[in-house]
């Protein structure tokens, strides 16, 4: 059984609130080289396994990016509720199709 205390450790950022995921950003050479990278032009992609905090620096350099005018528009999408579809992936023939279908924009959504 997990304890409470071991609970603490295993925040998601996806479920952290702003003044949290600022609060809790470890500055330093190698982080803040990251943060240039991300908050500067262009596309990004970040690889990795899940909990090595990718998620985190995403959402630490969006943060900046909407305090900050001078870097780049932010927009942060978390498709995080949509983890349970990821075994239909290896088990069922349409999941393309279940996954467009759950996250297609809602009625009174304008886009």
């Amino acid at each position: 059984m997990i304890s409470d205390d071991t609970k603490e450790l295993e925040e998601r950022s996806d479920f952290l609130e702003a003044t949290q995921i600022q609060d809790w950003f470890i500055s330093g050479e190698y982080f803040e080289n990251i943060q240039s990278k991300l908050t500067g032009t262009g596309a990004k992609l970040l690889v990795g396994p899940r909990g090595t905090g990718k998620t985190h620096q995403l959402r630490v350099a969006h943060y900046k990016c909407l305090n900050d005018k001078t870097k780049p528009v932010s927009l942060y999408i978390s498709f995080n509720r949509y983890y349970h579809l990821e075994p239909l992936l290896s088990r069922a023939p349409n999941a393309i199709k279940v996954f467009h279908t759950c996250v297609s924009f809602p009625k009174n959504w304008t886009v």
